[in-house]
């Protein structure tokens, strides 16, 4: 309903959907992230109840936000990087997938701290931190030398009969 008709959610019923989105939470997010995406008047409202629930349900937000990242990387703010950084230990590819994301179409988002979270998430998926660090060391010159030693320590990671790949 939210694709076909999103004016149908009003505030009021995006309140009560918030409240009830322990029953759905990565629903809950699809339906946020569908009305800041098709109605730019309603988005920054829209994107508070989005960033209000990251803290609470880290997990679906970080599977959610991969999609808000890639299809709508506009939305992306530094409000909400941080806050999907913040939890990329629940789910570390989710997490990496979000950052290479926003390294591809919003690179001057990316700040150090979001490097030092990605690297504190290394050990939990080191495949996907190799390619995030990879990609970052070729569009972000002044993360060179950090990124250069993790992509060491993630072949170090891996495990011996992966990491010739890399």
């Amino acid at each position: 309903a939210v694709r076909t008709s999103p004016d149908l959610f009003s505030d009021a019923l995006l309140d009560h959907l918030s409240t009830l989105a322990s029953t759905g939470p990565r629903t809950c997010f699809a339906v946020l992230h569908t009305i800041a995406a098709t109605s730019a008047p309603r988005a920054p409202r829209t994107l508070e109840r989005y960033h209000a629930l990251v803290d609470v349900y880290p997990g679906p937000a970080l599977v959610e936000a991969y999609y808000l990242a890639q299809n709508e990387p506009h939305l992306l703010t530094p409000l909400l990087l941080e806050r999907l950084t913040g939890h990329m230990g629940v789910r570390p590819y989710d997490g990496y997938g979000i950052l290479q994301a926003t390294l591809r179409h919003r690179p001057e988002l990316i700040a150090e701290r979001h490097v030092d979270r990605a690297l504190a998430a290394l050990p939990a998926a080191a495949n996907a931190a190799f390619t995030f660090f990879d990609a970052l060391v070729r569009t972000r010159a002044e993360f060179a030398p950090r990124c250069v030693l993790a992509l060491f320590e993630c072949v170090l990671s891996e495990p011996g009969h992966r990491a010739f790949n890399r």
